[in-house]
């Protein structure tokens, strides 16, 4: 359960994490939509929230004040006495909320000493019942403080230990571990799941974006990466929730994040939040449709100076090197040449999911399963190496005896692919195979080395994808390599 409940507009997302992050620092749990786990029903969700919620703050904008959405949660606030509204811009609430004094952070720009976000503050604490909470923790406002590497913002850190005590400590551990010096820490598992695409941002914008997140992310030493469609395959084949799949997983940071487009620039939101639920980094990247690439690489450094701080600038610069504006058209081919995933018709229910009862965040108790071998894992790299190699020559047929069902989209997208691609190599790597059943998701690594066909140029591609496979008539076969959006 959360303290405060937090209803706004979703093209005021911005200045929304914004009274987030200063709330958070007071010690408060906040809910808002971005909390939304994939799979789950975020109607049923946000309603499960709200009726949990002490206290349901309102954000009134210019947008806001016709939105259904946020009408419904207000009066449902207001119809339990829990109602604290905001005024961000300078608008007149709808009329049945008229009544209530609301405070005014028209402007705000996260400046914890303000008046009226001090009067906010009481008005909520009054509704907790908590006089004026504790003061405000972290950097100055505008400022994201890195995570504790283990835990994350908000675990608390241990007191600092007196001279003799730490000697006497550290002398302990080496004894019981003579043989593990230095110590072995356990990698840093994180999911990558959706980036969105917002108005009419292109689709392989959205599907590249995550495919570069994957593809960096996946080359640091001691990170483990998993995609959302792992955490589907458990959800789907075990009756999981994604907290009980993400803990099977041992996934304790989450990577989110979406695309818009307004006048002609590009907008890259990215967030991290922690294991519960809560942002631990928020980070907006601007520029233009022809430096995407070079938006990716932003936000992965951007990234790693919070889940990895002891990277310097010389170590990110070199995990982007390959990865420049240039290649912008090569992936945006690659990207629509993969293909969606073909849903099995007829397919069995799936046993139900369990329910969420009292679990509002990712608590991550118990270590992360070590999944067994399956026999079946050899079937599906011999079912990738046959995929690689009509990539490779170029084999349409092949392809097609492969997939479940090549769409006329995709065929159009692998012939244009193909076209561009001269003398192409290509090679798969660094297999991550998890089976369920008759479905299984393989990861790996892609290299795409052509010629450009049009400008002579030496092209090399690289990406982490996810390839949906399904066994049928006693073999196995491509359902598709799931785009990441």
């Amino acid at each position: 359960m959360s303290d405060i409940f937090l209803s706004y507009a979703t093209e005021d997302r911005p200045r929304t994490r914004l009274l987030v992050q200063a709330l958070e620092a007071r010690g408060w749990s906040v809910w808002w939509d971005r909390t939304i786990l994939p799979a789950e029903r975020w109607a049923n969700v946000i309603e499960e929230a709200l009726d949990a919620a002490r206290c349901a703050v309102v954000l009134w904008s210019k947008t806001s004040v016709t939105s259904d959405w946020v009408r419904n949660e207000a009066e449902e606030a207001a119809g339990r006495k829990i109602l604290v509204p905001v005024l961000i811009d300078d608008v007149k609430p709808p009329f049945a909320f008229r009544g209530v004094q609301a405070a005014r952070l028209i402007g705000w720009a996260g400046d914890k000493t303000d008046e009226e976000f001090g009067k906010l503050v009481r008005a909520i604490a009054k509704m907790l019942g908590t006089g004026e909470g504790p003061p405000p923790v972290g950097p100055p406002a505008g400022k994201h403080p890195p995570p504790d590497r283990q835990g994350g913002r908000g675990w608390p850190r241990p007191a600092v230990l007196g001279g003799l005590a730490a000697a006497i400590a550290l002398a302990i551990v080496v004894y019981l571990r003579p043989f593990d010096w230095p110590f072995h820490r356990e990698p840093l598992v994180i999911g990558v799941m959706n980036i969105d695409g917002r108005g009419t941002v292109p689709p392989w914008m959205c599907d590249s974006t995550r495919d570069g997140l994957n593809t960096v992310l996946s080359k640091v030493d001691n990170i483990r990466v998993y995609s959302k469609d792992v955490i589907d395959l458990l959800h789907k084949k075990r009756g999981l929730t994604n907290f009980e799949a993400a803990q099977q997983l041992g996934i304790t940071k989450v990577i989110s994040g979406s695309i818009s487009v307004s006048d002609q620039n590009l907008l890259l939101e990215i967030e991290i939040d922690d294991a519960r639920g809560m942002i631990d980094y928020a980070e907006e990247i601007r520029g233009t449709g022809s430096r995407l690439i070079e938006m990716q690489n932003d936000a992965v450094k951007a990234i790693l100076k919070v889940i990895k701080p002891e990277l310097k600038q010389d170590q990110l610069q070199k995990l982007v090197a390959n990865r420049t504006n240039e290649q912008l058209e090569g992936y945006k081919l690659l990207a629509e040449s993969m293909g969606e995933v073909v849903e099995e018709k007829g397919k069995p229910t799936a046993p139900p999911a369990k329910p969420h009862g009292d679990e509002t965040s990712w608590d991550l108790g118990w270590a992360a399963t070590a999944f067994a071998a399956d026999p079946s894992e050899a079937e599906v790299k011999q079912l990738l190496e046959r995929y690689r190699t009509a990539l490779e020559t170029k084999d349409m047929e092949q392809i097609a005896a492969i997939y479940v069902e090549v769409t006329p989209s995709m065929r159009d997208a692998l012939t244009r692919y193909f076209a561009t691609a001269d003398n192409l190599k290509v090679s798969f790597s660094n297999f991550d195979i998890l089976i369920e059943g008759n479905e299984a998701v393989a990861t790996f690594t892609r290299n795409d080395e052509f010629k450009d066909a049009h400008n002579g140029r030496d092209i090399h591609l690289e990406v982490r994808v996810s390839s949906v496979v399904a066994k049928q008539d006693g073999g196995w076969k491509i359902r598709g390599l799931r785009k990441p959006s």
